[in-house]
């Protein structure tokens, strides 16, 4: 028995179910040789005298057999609040947890009865219908695909090794000097944001819908995890009403949101990455807050990301449909595809954004939005609870497997309700502090146009001088070199206009790498699937004539072989890729009505 749960497990079964198994196979031989086979056939016992006993004795060979082949397969038995798959507690699990936490230096707090579930999905997943539709129609490409890239599923281990990483961020301390110049930033955006024309449309629907509790105006994934305080498998969809009468509770009565606040956990899950071939096998671990924590700090972040998607700076919410790549183009000042003299574009990956941001960044950050809160004219009673919730993502309990809690401090935690506002804002902060004036960020991507006095080196410095480092960092006078949020934009000489394009072998390899947990345990046939994904994957590159012929073929194939007419687009659906950018994605498609034309006009 373990936390009020008596678990029974292979080496129980072996000692105490399998006896009793083989003990009810043994009576009943006895008692068909006695009877007759009276017990073997149905027929020959209902028709023969029974008694009590003989009745019993026949339903204790039917059942019992089974029962223990039940036990058996379920390799459980479990008795209480909080039942536990046996899997969680085998010795492999636990013992990659107790060894990352014996390791690492996180603070361990007192266990949770709550259980998460392992990782248990295929650690490669491949959707061979997929692939077998688009190698009939052009298998070189396909087999290219097949060598350069590879989706990697997370691993327990590879959570552990991820979630290390904000040890970094954690202990990172910045000088006062760099503490300042990030304040100083800070300052100037606060004073750009409140004199822009759209900051009082934002201060009276953020005060107004806080007050009111407008929980009607948040964009919520209905489909996505609770999170605390719910056990593990609950969508939002079904504690929404629930969830925002405790919300009601928590913002009205101080005495029940200092009661919760120390209880909240933020639960984990992991993320598949498109990863090289050859490169080493990661994932990353998704750290959520739970679900009332989320609504409540929802209904200021709204808000601010309809402000910030007012600047150019911001690349959040902009689209490339509706001539996007032109404007692109026009906003970094580009001349058939070509920077301005003396200038250049760059675009930087960081290694480990979110894990690397330190607790003096998240105070920086925590101080602006009190600013802003504060000059909108939002109470203050829900400012002071801003405070303890961002504080809370600041300090973590983050619940493992096992019921594992670990206190993780500092890096902004992928499951915050503002994580794209937050990293957008800082970085924003440390781009302006390296003198460029043209960018645009969203999150830990970026593109910029820079002077040549600025070299490479310069911006490697830079990062590194705030604790970022740089894996990559792209740079060039022809725009369509670099490329932003997975996209380049291109200059066509003939149309004299600009597109988007993501390379042909990445588009195959996410549609034959699914980000799936194990496309073979499907519960939707696999040429459904793979219409909609197809689809979706046209709509996001659909100026690529080499890919886009492709996908127009395999749909082809799928009405003609499959008899699929229309495909059905979810709203589920649409909050993945390669749908999420898009929308204005109607919610059912006719494949005889998908054009043959790039624009996909009828679609966007």
């Amino acid at each position: 028995m373990r936390d009020g749960r008596i678990l029974i497990d292979m080496s129980t079964f072996t000692l105490f179910l399998f006896p009793l198994m083989m003990l009810a196979f043994a009576m009943s031989y006895v008692f068909d040789v006695v009877s007759g086979g009276y017990f073997i056939v149905g027929n020959s016992f209902l028709m023969s005298g029974f008694s009590m006993k003989s009745l019993f004795i026949f339903l204790l060979k039917q059942l019992i057999p089974i029962a223990a082949m039940v036990a058996f397969w379920n390799s459980s038995i479990r008795f209480g609040d909080n039942p536990t798959p046996n899997y969680l507690r085998s010795k492999p699990n636990v013992k990659v947890i107790q060894d990352f936490v014996a390791t690492n230096t996180f603070e361990q707090l007192p266990s949770s009865k709550i259980m998460l579930a392992c990782p248990n999905g295929k650690l490669y997943p491949v959707c061979f219908f997929t692939r077998q539709i688009l190698n009939s129609i052009d298998p070189a490409a396909v087999l290219y695909a097949w060598k350069t890239y590879k989706r990697v599923n997370d691993t327990l281990a590879m959570r552990l090794k991820h979630l290390k990483k904000y040890v970094y961020g954690g202990n990172k301390v910045l000088s006062d000097e760099l503490i300042h110049e990030l304040k100083s930033e800070a300052d100037s955006l606060f004073t750009e944001l409140t004199s822009s024309d759209a900051w009082n449309g934002f201060a009276s629907n953020a005060s107004q819908n806080i007050h009111e509790r407008n929980y009607e105006c948040l964009d919520i994934n209905k489909s996505a995890a609770a999170g605390h305080p719910h056990v593990p498998g609950v969508k939002r969809r079904d504690v929404m009403p629930e969830t925002f009468v405790t919300c009601d509770e928590l913002l009205d009565d101080d005495y029940a949101f200092e009661r919760y606040m120390p209880t909240d956990l933020y639960y984990t899950s992991g993320r598949a990455k498109l990863k090289g071939r050859n490169e080493e096998d990661s994932a990353r671990i998704v750290m959520y807050c739970g679900f009332p924590t989320m609504v409540m700090t929802m209904l200021y972040y709204v808000h601010l990301t309809t402000l910030l998607m007012t600047f150019q700076w911001c690349g959040i919410g902009k689209s490339w449909m509706n001539n996007g790549a032109n404007k692109f183009a026009e906003f970094f000042h580009a001349t058939k595809g070509i920077a301005p003299a003396g200038m250049r574009y760059v675009s930087v990956d960081i290694s480990g954004y979110d894990s690397s941001q330190s607790v003096e960044e998240l105070n920086i950050l925590k101080d602006f939005h009190t600013r802003l809160q504060t000059h909108a004219r939002i109470q203050q009673s829900y400012i002071n609870r801003f405070i303890v919730m961002f504080d809370a993502m600041v300090y973590a309990a983050v619940l493992l497997p096992t019921g594992i809690v670990l206190r993780v401090v500092g890096g902004l935690k992928s499951g915050w309700s503002g994580t794209a506002c937050d990293d957008t804002l800082l970085h924003t902060l440390i781009v302006r502090r390296l003198g460029v004036t043209k960018f645009r960020v969203y999150g830990d991507d970026n593109f910029m146009l820079v002077s040549d006095d600025i070299t490479d080196e310069d911006i490697t410095d830079h990062y590194a001088k705030f604790g970022y480092t740089l894996k990559v960092i792209q740079s060039s006078t022809n725009m369509g070199d670099i490329d932003f949020l997975s996209k380049y934009v291109k200059y066509d000489a003939y149309a004299d206009r600009y597109y988007i394009h993501r390379p042909t072998v990445e588009n195959i390899a996410r549609l034959i790498f699914p980000e799936e947990q194990d496309p073979a345990r499907r519960d939707v046939p696999d040429e459904v699937i793979a219409a909609q994904r197809l689809i979706g994957h046209l709509v996001d590159n659909p100026f690529n004539s080499k890919c886009s012929g492709m996908i127009l073929k395999a749909l082809d194939e799928l009405r003609e072989y499959y008899a699929i007419d229309d495909v059905i687009i979810s709203e589920d659906t649409k909050r993945r890729h390669p749908f999420r950018n898009f929308v204005n994605v109607p919610s059912k498609i006719n494949l005889k009505d998908v054009t043959r034309e790039p624009a996909l006009t009828h679609v966007v």
